[in-house]
């Protein structure tokens, strides 16, 4: 299958489900540009004194709308590939650090999210999230969240992509660290007990 036509079928999905949403009432379309969003449409065009028709493609650029937010992924992913790849060239650094949280497939989605994202900023003010900026000789870091459900109940992560210059740490003493203080502040908000398996850094 060529791109073209695969990138077509997927756009097509995503209309789909957005429209198969909208009908449901599971998202709202105040501006009603969202069930318009990727059909084309005809406006006239004044151009030097001539009359003429453009065609153009609405995009209502919604972050409940699939297309548009697969759209702005696809660029922001393009954009981390290019700078990262850019800072590998200066002489830098990539390590990818995966964070993850014990849970059951009783656990609502609402008690995961709710607890991960409070553990998240919590760590990153301690002492020891310093200590690995400082000795691995941080740049920039980003974070992506993924959210996966199996018949284990929801899987909710971090990924991060941690930029450095000259580290000075082995990946099993940063990993140390990091089990260290995320295992810390994921308990103290009300997380179970983690396990090693639960950080991963490459």
């Amino acid at each position: 299958m060529n791109n073209t036509t695969e990138q077509t079928q997927i756009q097509q999905r995503d209309r789909d489900i957005t429209q198969h949403l909208l009908s449901n009432k599971i998202i709202e379309d105040k501006s009603g540009l969202i069930g318009k969003c990727g059909q084309w449409k005809t406006k006239k065009e004044v151009k030097f004194r001539n009359y003429g028709e453009l065609n153009y493609q609405v995009k209502c650029g919604n972050h409940s709308c699939r297309t548009c937010r697969r759209e702005r992924i696809e660029n922001q992913q393009m954009r981390h590939f290019l700078h990262n790849r850019e800072f590998r060239d200066y002489g830098g650094s990539i390590l990818l650090i995966t964070l993850t949280i014990p849970h059951t497939k009783d656990d609502f989605l609402s008690f995961i999210h709710d607890r991960f994202t409070s553990s998240l900023p919590d760590m990153k003010r301690g002492w020891i999230w310093k200590k690995l900026k400082r000795e691995t000789g941080y740049e920039h870091h980003y974070d992506t969240f993924e959210l996966t459900k199996t018949d284990k109940g929801y899987h909710f992560h971090d990924h991060i992509t941690w930029g450095c210059l000259n580290n000075k740490l082995s990946l099993e003493s940063i990993k140390e660290l990091l089990f260290k203080t995320w295992s810390h502040y994921t308990r103290k908000n009300g997380f179970d007990k983690l396990s090693k398996k639960g950080i991963d850094v490459t």
